[in-house]
Order: structure tokens, then C-alpha cells, then sequence
């Protein structure tokens, strides 16, 4: 015949069990993460605009008012955009110019991109800062200049 073995487990033991069994399987995920070899992005010059280091400014006029705009690139990457000799009647007549410049210059920043949301209740100053500071990294773009030229011979007929 057979007989019926009883096993007797303590919830105890079962707990701690399952918590250490989870918490290896998680140590061995995290090695697995932090020790496989990265693969590096592949960066493609025709999209990733490159930018020369340095300070650019553009200047326009708003409602008469001429402005200018500095935008300081360092490292390929644009660090901070600021708007120059800020004239105390322009801070009166247009309290909003500095905080929309203010919110322009974290986004622009933050993403290193002008494709960033206007905001809608300053839509007008925005359209021409974002002008501005498209001008200001127009001068600061690098253009990828090929590595090797290929002449061919020209021959002049003389008659």
C-alpha cells in the first residue's frame, strides 16, 4: 500500500522564500542590464543639425521697439538664450516679453530643439522671438562639407 506523506509548511518560510527567490531574479536583471554591452546611437548629419560654439546674436524690432537676441552655444548644444540690453520702457509696455523669452529658452534647451509648443496667450511676442533665435542658429549651423573632391579635367575648345 501506499502511504500518504504530509508535508507541513510554515507560511513563515513560504513568504520569505518567495520574497528572496524575487529578489534574486531581480539581481540577476539588474547585472544582466548593467554588464550587456551598449550599442551607440547612430547619429545622422542630414538630421541632427550640428552648431559651432559660440555667442550669436539677431536682433528685431517689435512694434518699433528694436530688440536682440544672444544665443550661446557650447559643445554642439545650445546652453542658454537671452535677450540683450533689455530696455526698462520694453519691460514696461511688454511685461510679458521676459517670461515668454524665459519659457522658450527651458524648452529650447531642454529638447535642443525649435520644435517646441508656443504658448497660445503670447503667441505673437513668441512668433517673433522663435524668428529671432532661428536666425541667431542659422549663423551658428556647421554644414557638413564632403571629405574628398573629385576633379574632372575640362577641355577648352579653341577654334
Amino acid at each position: 500500500m501506499s502511504s500518504t506523506k504530509i508535508i507541513v509548511l510554515q507560511l513563515k518560510e513560504l513568504i520569505y522564500t518567495v520574497v528572496f527567490a524575487i529578489l534574486g531574479i531581480v539581481l540577476i536583471l539588474l547585472l544582466l542590464y548593467m554588464f550587456s554591452p551598449k550599442k551607440e546611437k547612430e547619429v545622422n548629419p542630414a538630421f541632427s543639425p550640428l552648431y559651432q560654439s559660440g555667442i550669436y546674436n539677431s536682433s528685431f524690432v517689435l512694434d518699433n521697439i528694436p530688440m536682440e537676441i544672444e544665443v550661446r552655444i557650447e559643445n554642439e548644444e545650445i546652453t542658454s538664450i537671452r535677450l540683450v540690453d533689455l530696455s526698462s520702457n520694453l519691460e514696461v509696455m511688454y511685461p510679458f516679453v521676459v517670461p515668454t523669452m524665459q519659457q522658450i529658452e527651458d524648452a529650447i534647451v531642454l529638447h535642443q530643439s525649435l520644435d517646441i509648443p508656443i504658448p497660445d496667450e503670447y503667441a505673437y511676442t513668441s512668433q517673433y522671438l522663435m524668428e529671432a533665435i532661428e536666425k541667431a542658429l542659422a549663423k551658428a549651423q556647421t554644414h557638413i562639407q564632403p571629405t574628398s573632391t573629385i576633379l574632372f579635367p575640362v577641355e577648352e575648345v579653341v577654334e
